[in-house]
């Protein structure tokens, strides 16, 4: 996969449960993309891969992933790509809040 697209909101030092760590802004006009994160925490940690609605205000499919301390990890959870309607938006936030640190980015073409 050629990038074309990162995004990340930078390193985040004890986040609480829901804080954004990465998110690909709204899509104009509806898309397939595949997308690849990459993630590393200072302490094991939970986040959620989230598909959102073209509102941002709910999450129309998610996956919980869990991370392992100073272990970076890279997910490839869409294969064959997913399909994200007008301003619907793919992003990764923390599950439960940590105390350390954490950085998720996101690549796609």
């Amino acid at each position: 996969m050629a990038v074309s697209r990162w995004y990340s909101e930078g390193q985040k030092v004890n986040p609480a449960a829901n804080d954004l760590l990465a998110d690909t802004g709204a899509f104009k006009p509806s898309v397939n993309k595949t997308f690849k994160v990459l993630v590393s925490s200072s302490a094991a940690a939970s986040i959620q891969l989230q598909h959102r609605d073209s509102a941002n205000t709910t999450t129309l499919r998610s996956q919980l992933i869990h991370v392992v301390a100073l272990t970076p990890l890279t997910i490839d959870p869409m294969v064959n790509g997913i399909t994200l309607g007008e301003n619907e938006r793919f992003r990764v936030v923390v599950d439960t809040t940590l105390v350390g640190t954490i950085q998720a980015s996101i690549f796609h073409d």
